[in-house]
């Protein structure tokens, strides 16, 4: 609501520069006092079980013979989505804008991302190998599926009436596959929340891994969400304790 108030009174005050608003203002102040941002940790999954949950649905599209080709491409495409933002969790604006042989590429045996600084958040170009595990999923996908879909040139998610699919479509279809596939709906930005609680739950001495895997520029972005994700482990261990105490 805050957030709607505020362009309300951008917009009107840019149409007609000598307008009242200060009526406006003060309402908008009063509900940037009142916003809170929503808890994430309720809806954080850790990036393993999303990785495998998506190659799954990858090697099921493989074996789904009674289904058209066209809709095996189409599943083999969300399950691979969901792997790639799992080890891989950039940007909506650089995912759909991912292109083979430009903005990702195959080098040998393994995949490249190869974002140019004038695409990234940070200013800095990101390039860095994907995980094997990945890059066979992606070697798949482009082998057998990619084809199938209608000419959509280097497009990595093509869409299924042509050309490459908007960041509107892949953040919906994002949403969609992890509310099937895992229960839980989850934006593609939510995918990099859950690196911090992954790392801090598997190995928690490695925590600064986030900063190179989510490309902050800052470790003290990645820290703020290491805290949380101790709390949150510390939270649970304690209570295990405790229900052990009570049992016992």
């Amino acid at each position: 609501v805050y957030g709607s108030i505020y362009k309300l009174r951008r917009m009107a005050s840019i149409l007609d520069p000598g307008l009242e608003l200060d009526w406006l203002r003060e309402i908008e102040l009063d509900l940037y006092d009142q916003k809170r941002p929503a808890p994430k940790s309720d809806r954080v999954i850790f990036s393993d079980r999303i990785f495998w949950a998506g190659r799954k649905l990858v090697q099921k599209a493989e074996g789904a013979d009674r289904r058209t080709a066209l809709q095996r491409a189409r599943m083999a495409l969300d399950g691979l989505l969901i792997a790639f933002l799992a080890v891989c969790p950039i940007r909506l604006k650089n995912l759909a804008s991912l292109h083979i042989g430009e903005t990702i590429e195959q080098q040998g045996d393994v995949w490249w991302l190869m974002l140019p600084a004038s695409e990234t958040k940070s200013g800095r170009p990101d390039q860095r190998v994907l995980p094997s595990v990945l890059s066979d999923v992606i070697d798949i996908y482009v082998d057998r599926y990619l084809s199938v879909f209608p000419p959509s040139g280097s497009a990595l998610w093509p869409s299924q009436y042509g050309g490459a699919m908007s960041m509107a479509g892949l953040y919906a279809l994002v949403r969609k596959t992890t509310e099937r596939e895992l229960g839980k709906t989850l934006g593609p930005h939510m995918f990099r929340h859950c690196v911090p609680y992954t790392i801090a739950d598997l190995d928690g001495s490695r925590i600064n891994l986030a900063s190179a895997v989510l490309q902050h520029s800052d470790p003290r972005t990645t820290q703020k969400h290491y805290n949380r994700a101790i709390g949150v482990d510390a939270s649970r261990a304690f209570e295990q304790i405790v229900l052990k105490q009570y049992v016992g």
